[in-house]
């Protein structure tokens, strides 16, 4: 389920995250807003291309969990912990988390929007790099 709001847009923004696609790849989603309109979001149909000015790579959930999958098996410190995710129907809310020691979580996000979540996890991995 692939929820771009406004929120999760200001988050894809980050520009760590835009670093790890440069250029835009077929079947990639991606934002840009035209004439002060509402946002939109589209459906990338090129191979590749670069990224024009304003242009927001929006990672789906799959990218997202290929992403931060990537940064646990390169980093020591994170190498065979486990990712895991769930989802609270009763708070209707979804947490994402690599495990840390002694039961602790080495990072975390949680949101109603499970992009949300996942994103503010890849960010917390990105920065800590």
């Amino acid at each position: 389920m692939n929820e771009f709001t406004p929120e999760y847009i200001e988050l894809a923004k980050n520009s760590k995250v835009q670093g790890l696609r440069p250029e835009l790849e077929h079947g990639d989603y991606y934002f840009y807003r035209s004439n002060n309109e509402d946002f939109q979001s589209f459906w990338a149909t090129v191979i590749k291309v670069k990224k024009g000015v304003g242009t927001i790579w929006l990672p789906t959930g799959d990218q997202l969990d290929q992403e931060i999958i990537k940064i646990c098996h390169s980093d020591e410190r994170l190498f065979g912990r486990p990712y895991w995710q769930n989802y609270n129907p009763f708070l209707d809310n979804y947490v994402v988390a690599i495990s840390g020691e002694y039961g602790r979580n080495f990072a975390f996000g949680e949101n109603a929007n499970p992009l949300i979540a996942k994103i503010s996890l890849l960010i917390q991995l990105l920065e800590g790099e």
